[in-house]
């Protein structure tokens, strides 16, 4: 089979996958990369010119990588900040004259449901119930998945770029911030809270990112699915929340590339933990780009 390539443009990370199809509902990776572009440094409503030179930059070493491997049918797609940016048809026209490489923006709709496509083709319980929760940049995505269909899903404007420039400004997080940021976002979950009592939700999945941090903090298996008890990473969590950036940034299980926004994304986690009993946190690697893949 040919190689096919995926990119999801998102708020702070582009990522790039290349990979075989393997027939319905299967596909194997060949090759992944990201590069941080922040496209939200200055704001989500309009896209800085420093961030446009680094989203330019990476597309650019994106197209090479592809004409390198002669892959030919690409699909890429923007999400939280390319659908709110008031500049971003500029960049999308941008990267098309620089690069011949599409873009579509997708909706936060289409996005979930990529996501669970991802997610749902990975984990191996999928005929159980489960919320799914991708944490992006610009937006949040959540998940009803049920056995068989999606019940339910709503993108929420909270991605950790905006909670961090809005909520996070001393370090380590003032206690000021931190209450701030706990009572902003018990509004913003009421939706999700209120879906959850209407469901018997034992189950919190969350699709790469933080995620990932959370499985290298904890030495979970190297494993596209990976599953652990709440109770087990509390502590952790809680510990993270009052790191010095110093701190964060010594640390050997959290990247450079997290080390900014990593305090407010665990606390967004604690609050969704706190709006129902789970009994198990899963992790998967698979998320947006691979169901797109899936899609293709």
């Amino acid at each position: 089979m040919k190689e096919k390539a995926v990119i999801d443009l998102g708020t702070n990370t582009f990522h790039l996958l290349i990979f075989r199809p393997l027939g319905e509902q299967s596909i194997e990776p060949i090759f992944k990369q990201r590069i941080f572009v922040k496209l939200a440094e200055e704001g989500i409503e309009q896209i800085g010119g420093k961030a446009q030179e680094r989203a330019l930059a990476a597309m650019r070493k994106f197209a090479t990588i592809l004409s390198d491997r002669g892959v030919q049918e690409v699909r890429a797609i923007g999400t939280a900040a390319l659908r709110k940016a008031n500049n971003s048809s500029l960049l999308v026209q941008q990267i098309k004259e620089q690069t011949g490489i599409a873009v579509s923006v997708i909706s936060g709709m289409q996005e979930a449901q990529h996501i669970a496509d991802g997610v749902r083709s990975v984990w191996s319980h999928s005929e159980e119930s489960a919320l799914i929760m991708d944490i992006g940049g610009g937006s949040v995505e959540f998940i009803m998945s049920e056995p068989e269909k999606l019940s339910w899903m709503v993108s929420l404007p909270i991605g950790v770029a905006i909670l961090h420039r809005d909520f996070h400004h001393r370090d380590p997080l003032h206690a000021e911030e931190e209450a701030a940021l706990r009572t902003f976002l018990r509004k913003e979950l009421v939706a999700v809270e209120e879906e959850l009592k209407e469901h018997s939700v034992t189950r919190l999945i969350g699709a790469s990112g933080t995620f990932d941090v959370i499985a290298d903090l904890f030495s979970l298996p190297e494993e596209n699915y990976v599953e652990a008890k709440p109770e087990r990473i509390a502590d952790t969590l809680e510990s993270i929340v009052h790191m010095s950036v110093a701190e964060r940034r010594a640390h050997p299980a959290i990247p450079a590339s997290r080390v900014d926004m990593i305090t407010v994304a665990v606390i967004l986690i604690q609050e969704v933990l706190a709006l129902a009993r789970f009994e198990e946190v899963g992790i998967s690697k698979y998320a947006l780009k691979e169901g797109l893949a899936l899609n293709f």
